[in-house]
């Protein structure tokens, strides 16, 4: 029980940090919201730095778990956005939209928000890297953090890159939320033993 308080505020403090970081919609221009979201990544990078610095084996994998849930799980709510936008869309015009529309919908926002995303994936390939240094853990919860963080970057890719149309958009969206949340529990019940 001592070692889940422990673990607690970590945890905390990285949804904290993540919660604040990415806004979907802004009224900025693309220069503003790049600018200032260089900005708050360079915080981002920093802080997770720090964290991890000063964590032990046990707390940088909570850490770094809760990082992988966290932003999958922005990744996916901004997948659904799309597909509420594209079936609207599909309705308001009375035809379907084609893929390569909703691709440069989606394309705009990670323009702008492309620093904060690229901080995410840096934390996250750091975060790895210190669990795999730290020589803590067996090669079993290292193989389930590498599948983890490949899943990660299938998330990424389902959401940042519609194709077809919205029914198939929509399908690998929870295809890809289901296997990432059973991932997920996999990796945390392997947590837990140590």
């Amino acid at each position: 029980m001592a070692r889940l308080e422990k673990r607690i505020p970590f945890a905390l403090l990285a949804v904290l940090v993540l919660s604040g970081c990415v806004k979907i919609e802004t009224g900025q221009t693309l220069e503003e919201a790049t600018e200032s979201n260089e900005l708050r990544a360079r915080q981002v990078r920093s802080q997770w730095a720090n964290q991890l610095n000063a964590a032990t084996p046990q707390e940088t994998a909570d850490l770094v778990k809760q990082h992988l849930d966290s932003v999958s799980a922005m990744y996916v709510r901004y997948g659904f956005k799309i597909v509420d936008e594209w079936h609207r869309g599909n309705e308001g015009r009375g035809k379907v939209i084609e893929a390569a529309e909703m691709r440069q919908v989606v394309d705009a926002w990670v323009a702008g928000q492309k620093p904060i995303l690229d901080a995410y994936e840096h934390n996250l390939e750091f975060g790895l890297d210190k669990i795999k240094e730290s020589r803590f853990f067996a090669s079993e919860t290292l193989t389930l953090f590498e599948r983890f963080g490949e899943e990660f970057y299938a998330v990424r890719s389902v959401v940042f890159y519609p194709n077809r149309d919205v029914e198939t958009y929509e399908n690998k969206l929870i295809e890809s939320q289901k296997l990432i949340e059973s991932i997920s529990l996999e990796l945390g019940s392997e947590l837990a033993k140590y």
